[in-house]
């Protein structure tokens, strides 16, 4: 090993934030149950001293934007998806910021087909004071109680995926969260109150 990089290493280990040094893994691929989008964005896990396989689905981590006129579906298709990659894991969650205040729990169980006991355990489900700020604290304090429950629990809350990343180690990752924001055109910052939004103005949105 050279010189620069086991220093690089050492430097790391003795971090205060060492995991957010931690090196890129090969991505868990969720299926969203619709097979041209899965397989589009599927490929191919060479695996040393072992075979390749095929993973399919969208990869964890990512972002996905729905893009549509009013009416063309998005919430029923985000809905949909989210349900689907969640479904196979007991730890799976979605959360659905609903600032358009379009959709209620008969919608989400007929959508996604879930029982309405499935949906209280599973979807937590938010139509007021949804602010940019709100949104992103939600989504940190999300991200601390799962990677708090890893360390207490791990046999418990870890998925052991059985499968194996490019340098052939076992794939053990966190349960799948599907986070819905309906819609991003509606958010506003905490600092545009209910008053300042009412008082004088005519906000008009062009998709």
């Amino acid at each position: 090993m050279g010189l620069l990089s086991a220093k690089y290493d050492e430097t790391v280990k003795s971090s205060k934030h060492a995991e957010n040094f931690e090196e890129a893994r090969t991505p868990i691929g969720y299926q969203t149950g619709l097979d041209l989008l899965d397989y589009m964005n599927g490929k191919q896990i060479n695996v040393k001293d072992d075979k390749p396989y095929f993973s399919l689905g969208i990869d964890e981590g990512c972002y996905v934007m729905l893009v549509g006129k009013s009416g063309t579906s998005k919430t029923t298709l985000a809905l949909q998806m989210a349900a689907n990659i969640i479904k196979p894991f007991e730890e799976g969650m979605i959360y659905l910021d609903d600032i358009e205040g379009s959709t209620d729990k008969v919608r989400i169980h007929n959508i996604t087909k879930m029982s309405y006991p499935e949906i209280r355990e599973k979807v937590r489900h938010r139509q007021l004071g949804i602010t940019c700020e709100s949104f992103y604290e939600n989504i940190c304090m999300i991200h601390k109680d799962k990677m708090e429950l890893a360390k207490k629990h791990p046999d418990e809350f870890l998925i052991h995926t059985g499968k194996k990343d490019s340098n052939g180690n076992e794939i053990v990752t966190l349960p799948p969260t599907v986070y819905i924001l309906d819609s991003l055109a509606l958010l506003v910052p905490a600092t545009l109150s209910e008053e300042e939004t009412l008082s004088g103005w005519c906000i008009i949105w062009l998709d």
